[in-house]
């Protein structure tokens, strides 16, 4: 669905200009020595909105051909005066086996929930009697994760507690500080410098949830048996004062996950 025309005229307690910046990173994800996964988070300021983050993974080789899936994230919305962020728009996509399910929901810019979309088969499955207290105080899940690493540049701390909406459900995700590390780059790796070492976890909320953990939760829970949350590692890169994931490990019953940041690129200049 195509993006919601941004207001020309910004509002007196809005941004009146936000620096163009942009900066895409490219992941690598292992699991048991073998890639599995290949991902590329952007992040945009200063465009037709206030800030752009989008993430896009599938699956790779072997894995690929085994489990072929793929999905496509992206987020949109204003920065407040305070620096707060608001999400206006939040699109997700995802293809499993040729089949694609999307999720597009809305804000308006004093923070409420606006609408809601959910489509599976290219049919509409949007509930009818949708209960929008679910949606109260929150942002999407990729704004969340962008107001964390804005936060550990300007406080040295990822400790963050955020209520996210994930279009069906909201959870807490929290942020735990751990350590602050110096990394050295390897073949997988191309980050060399200070990180900062943090945990993340989710608490679920409001909405329907399972009472046997399953997906992210599950994993999280798998972790958590084997003495070890989700850990993150937050490194900037030169010039930038933004900490963005350089080093992501998750342990699960079936070995760990690991994460490495492969290649990094900033544009100076806006699309043409």
């Amino acid at each position: 669905m195509s993006f919601v025309v941004f207001i020309a005229s910004l509002p007196a307690y809005a941004n009146e200009k936000v620096p163009y910046k942009k900066d895409i990173y490219e992941y690598q994800i292992y699991a048991s020595g073998f890639k599995v996964l290949d991902a590329v988070l952007t992040i945009e300021y200063g465009t037709d909105v206030d800030y752009k983050i989008s993430l896009s993974a599938k699956t790779h080789g072997w894995l690929g051909k085994l489990v072929p899936w793929s999905g496509d994230y992206q987020s949109s919305g204003w920065i407040m005066e305070d620096g707060l962020k608001r999400p206006m728009e939040h699109i997700s996509s995802s293809i499993w086996r040729g089949t694609e399910a999307k999720k597009n929901f809305y804000y308006k810019q004093d923070g409420s929930f606006k609408k809601l979309y959910l489509e599976e088969k290219g049919r509409d499955y949007t509930p009818k009697n949708f209960d929008y207290n679910i949606t109260d105080k929150t942002v999407d899940l990729l704004t969340a994760n962008l107001m964390m690493m804005e936060k550990v540049g300007n406080s040295n701390s990822c400790k963050s507690n955020t209520l996210v909406f994930d279009g069906k459900r909201s959870f807490n995700l929290k942020f735990d500080d751990v350590d602050v590390v110096q990394l050295k780059s390897s073949k997988y790796n191309i980050y060399s410098g200070k990180a900062y070492k943090c945990t993340v976890e989710i608490e679920p909320q409001k909405g329907y949830w399972h009472e046997k953990p399953r997906g992210w939760l599950s994993i999280q829970e798998q972790g958590r048996n084997k003495g070890a949350l989700p850990t993150i590692w937050l490194g900037k890169m030169e010039g930038d004062n933004l900490y963005v994931p350089v080093k992501i490990m998750v342990k699960t019953d079936y070995g760990a996950l690991m994460m490495h940041l492969k290649k990094h690129q900033k544009i100076k200049q806006k699309d043409k």
